[in-house]
């Protein structure tokens, strides 16, 4: 904070709201080695910027995640060699790697460029115990919610069928229920949750549904896939977390007919009916 003033670092980062840990370091570096000189990073463009527009029958394609490549300079020696100082409080490329490495980060190691200027410049009493040990190299804390694969509903309209992504709940459901029964445990929206999020982020996204489609072998398309996460994303912000998914996803007990045909063998007094017969019995 002594050596970048917070309005220098926040006209550095004013194009954006994510920015990679590398791309961080890196910047950090060049301003501290030389103050002033470096230009703010440029906008980053979203991932679905590439993709082609949906149609009525594939509402979307698959995000592509290639990285920009950038000049990076390397930094051996201290940085910021102006300032005199004793050579043990000098500030080498590794301390800033290693702070930066204690940020929050979402799936793909982008740190929330507003959140780490107030954390940098926060005044020291103002740090509490447990904001150091909550920081981001504490995997059992959430991280940011990760970038967009889709564009949003106001520049794009959405592709929305409940029945198209009840349907996805039945099928996604009744295979992974196969491998749950032959651990003899028992499906419910959490578990279902953890089922789906493959890469452990703590967020599903479209990629996710895929691949757990792919990893099950439910057949889909995608306008399948996009039904189904426009059903579970209610408010639009390009990722589910638990909260949200066990809010929207409908647990399946068998397939979707059978279950309205299914005889009725009791009415609860407080309302619903419990459904069964003499095979569901035996």
């Amino acid at each position: 904070p002594e050596r970048i003033p917070k309005d220098r670092l926040r006209e550095l980062l004013q194009n954006r709201a994510m920015v990679h840990q590398d791309e961080l370091v890196d910047l950090l570096c060049s301003e501290l080695d030389k103050p002033g000189f470096m230009q703010p990073l440029g906008p980053q463009e979203p991932i679905y910027s590439g993709a082609m527009a949906p149609t009525s029958e594939e509402t979307g394609a698959g995000p592509s995640t290639a990285r920009s490549g950038e000049a990076r300079t390397d930094f051996h020696g201290a940085l910021g060699s102006s300032f005199d100082v004793p050579a043990s409080l000098k500030v080498v490329r590794a301390d800033i790697e290693a702070f930066i490495a204690t940020q929050r980060v979402n799936r793909d190691h982008e740190v929330d460029a507003e959140s780490f200027i107030e954390k940098v410049y926060r005044p020291p009493h103002e740090v509490r115990v447990v904001d150091r040990i909550n920081d981001g190299l504490n995997r059992a804390l959430r991280g940011h919610r990760p970038p967009r694969e889709r564009p949003p509903h106001s520049e794009e309209a959405r592709y929305e069928n409940y029945w198209q992504a009840r349907s996805m709940m039945d099928l996604i459901g009744e295979s992974v229920l196969q491998v749950e029964k032959s651990q003899d445990g028992k499906i419910n929206a959490s578990r279902m949750f953890k089922r789906l999020d493959l890469d452990n982020d703590g967020f599903i996204t479209l990629s996710d549904l895929s691949r757990a489609c792919e990893k099950f072998r439910v057949p889909h398309n995608h306008a399948d896939l996009h039904a189904l996460f426009s059903q579970l994303d209610k408010d639009d912000n390009g990722s589910v977390e638990i909260g949200e998914f066990c809010r929207q996803y409908e647990v399946p007990m068998g397939a979707l007919i059978d279950n309205m045909t299914a005889p009725i063998r009791s009415i609860f007094p407080e309302g619903g009916v419990d459904r069964g017969g003499p095979a569901e019995d035996e």
